[in-house]
C-alpha cells in the first residue's frame, strides 16, 4: 500500500507494451462492484477472498486474463500462494519484482489517509503477508521515493530477465 508498484506496474506496462493485470480489478468484476472502490473497501475484498479459501480461484482467475503469446505484469500480489501459483503455471518465466518502501514515504503518497488509518490499513490482516513475498523475489528494488530511480532498476531488471529467457 502506497509503495509504487501500482504506478511502476502501470509505467512499465505502457513503455513495454505488456500485458497489464491487476488483482484488484479482478476482485471487483469477480465479487461485483465494491462500495466507494477504496483501498478499505478492497482490503475487506480481498480478505474475503483470502479467509474463505479462494485465494487459488483468484489467481486462475489472474492467469485467464493472461494471453500466453504476450509479457504481462500482474500488480498487486499479496500471499505466498499467489506466487506460488503463478511460478506453478508460468514457469521460469514468471519474476517478482518486490518493492521494498518504507511506511513513511509510503503514507506521504497517500495524501487521502491520516496516519491512524495508514496505520490500521497497513496493519489489516490482507496485508501481513506481502514481506513473506520477498524471499521469493527475482528482484529486490528499494523505493527511496525517486520514481526515476525505481523505474530505472525495474527496467534493468526486465532486461536481465529477457536475457536469461533468450539465452
Amino acid at each position: 500500500m502506497g509503495s509504487g508498484k501500482t504506478t511502476l506496474a502501470k509505467h512499465l506496462s505502457e513503455k513495454y507494451g505488456m500485458q497489464y493485470v491487476r488483482y484488484s480489478q479482478v476482485i471487483s468484476e469477480w465479487l461485483g462492484p465494491i462500495p466507494g472502490e477504496g483501498r478499505d473497501s478492497l482490503q475487506k475484498k480481498g480478505f474475503e477472498v483470502m479467509s474463505d479459501g479462494r485465494q487459488l480461484e483468484l489467481n486462475n482467475r489472474i492467469l485467464e486474463r493472461i494471453d500466453a503469446t504476450r509479457s504481462a505484469i500482474i500488480d498487486g500480489l499479496r500471499h505466498p500462494l499467489d506466487f506460488a501459483t503463478l511460478t506453478s503455471s508460468l514457469g521460469e518465466s514468471f519474476h517478482l519484482i518486490f518493492i521494498k518502501c518504507d511506511s513513511k514515504i509510503r503514507f506521504s503518497r497517500l495524501t487521502d489517509l491520516d496516519f491512524q488509518s495508514f496505520l490500521a490499513m497497513d496493519a489489516h490482516p490482507v496485508e501481513q503477508h506481502i514481506d513473506q513475498l520477498e524471499r521469493s523475489a527475482s528482484a529486490i528494488i528499494i523505493d527511496n521515493g525517486n520514481p526515476g530511480e525505481v523505474l530505472s532498476l525495474a527496467s534493468e531488471a526486465l532486461t536481465r530477465f529477457e536475457r536469461m529467457h533468450s539465452a
